[in-house]
């Protein structure tokens, strides 16, 4: 078979969304030199589509050195960092790419949804307004400034080019999300939202967007779930100004409490987030809503609960003069923050380094609640607090 016939029969299974099966032909035409970026960009493609970012990046660095002026390649290597939460390369990566064609649609499109993620909306909407103007009726524009006007809060904008976009593609399953997203916000139409999601995911089972709105959909049922599940594993964006950096060292009393009291809400949310997973995944329904990670996330809680339970039962029946009660209440609060945000990290490279940092400070704490003495007891309050400051800069604020 040529390569050329290869590469045919690989984007028939990208296009059928069959990623696997197209990696492995994919992988058989990288022994040829000929059409090698092509077989990088559907490389990247497959890889970006099964969540393999890390393997995704290093294709698309292959073909970058293939062709550096190739705009596809920008594009994608943008699209991974987005992902990846890295603004900075990509945006310049995006903006490369723009320079080699300053009138496609889908660049100027995933500029605006860059500039969507850092809260840049007046930016955004200058961005999709261009894009609008070169191709008026792109569903990905009209969809954009539908998302983009739900970011703003202004649902009529929003009703606006939903109800634009859904005249031209009235099937699209990201439309049809969005749409659900919107009434969902109500509860008087959340009735109506479920419906729309559940049309949406019949559309698409495999749309990642739909399922995301309808399990939102979900946690904002009732007043418990809406404040402690719905925002759970949030990320939150605290940008440090000058002014704000001053006033936070004046009133450094104020800004440790709001951090304890924060990072104490992250560590309950979370774990609500996951207990409401938890039970999800045991409805016949709606256990297909969660990703992966969120399965992870779930077992390892139930791991985690099983072995405390057991170790505080073994310790009250066997363990009295081991183990003092300050190092069994640290070793709950430390197993808990710990095994929640060791999964709030989504690449490997940060979750190895975040199991260090555990292993050892994991170590530090239990000689401290064997031992019991005072100056044990506030070290290891102190590594639990420097522990969740920085946890809490890094993951949940970013």
């Amino acid at each position: 078979m040529t390569q050329f016939a290869k590469l045919e029969k690989a984007q028939a299974l990208i296009d059928m969304g069959r990623y696997q099966p197209a990696v492995s032909i994919l992988m058989g035409c990288l022994g040829e030199r000929t059409m090698l970026i092509e077989v990088y960009l559907r490389l990247v493609i497959c890889h970006i589509n099964l969540n393999h970012l890390e393997e995704a990046e290093r294709y698309v660095q292959l073909g970058l050195q293939e062709d550096p002026n190739r705009s596809e390649i920008l594009y994608l290597y943008s699209f991974i960092c987005q992902l990846q939460e890295k603004f900075n390369p990509a945006f310049q990566h995006i903006e490369a790419a723009l320079r080699l064609e300053p009138t496609r649609v889908k660049y100027l499109v995933h500029l605006a949804s860059l500039y969507i993620d850092k809260d840049k909306y007046k930016k955004a909407l200058e961005h999709l307004k261009v894009a609008e103007q070169y191709d008026p009726e792109d569903v990905d524009v009209l969809t954009q400034l539908a998302n983009l006007s739900i970011a703003k809060g202004d649902k009529k904008a929003s009703f606006h080019y939903l109800e634009r976009g859904l005249a031209l593609a009235p099937n699209d399953p990201t439309l049809l999300a969005l749409q659900s997203k919107i009434l969902g916000q109500s509860s008087t139409t959340r009735k109506q939202a479920e419906a729309e999601a559940f049309e949406a995911l019949r559309q698409d089972p495999n749309d990642a967007f739909a399922k995301a709105t309808l399990l939102e959909i979900l946690q904002k049922k009732n007043v418990f779930t809406r404040f402690f599940v719905a925002r759970s594993f949030n990320r939150y964006n605290v940008e440090w100004t000058p002014v704000r950096v001053i006033i936070a060292v004046l009133c450094w009393k104020g800004v440790l409490l709001w951090g304890g009291f924060g990072t104490l809400y992250l560590m309950i949310n979370w774990y609500c987030g996951v207990l409401f997973n938890t039970f999800l995944r045991r409805h016949k329904r709606y256990k297909y809503l969660l990703t992966e990670a969120e399965i992870k996330q779930s077992n390892f809680f139930l791991i985690m609960n099983g072995i405390l339970i057991t170790a505080i039962l073994g310790l009250n029946v066997f363990g009295g003069s081991v183990m003092t009660s300050f190092g069994v209440i640290v070793g709950i609060l430390v197993s808990m923050l710990f095994g929640l945000s060791y999964f709030a990290i989504e690449f490997k490279r940060g979750r190895i380094q975040f199991a260090i940092f555990g292993g050892i400070a994991g170590m530090i704490l239990a000689l401290v609640a064997m031992s019991g003495g005072i100056a044990f007891a506030v070290f290891a309050i102190l590594i639990l607090l420097i522990y969740a400051f920085c946890f809490t800069l890094m993951i949940g604020f970013r």
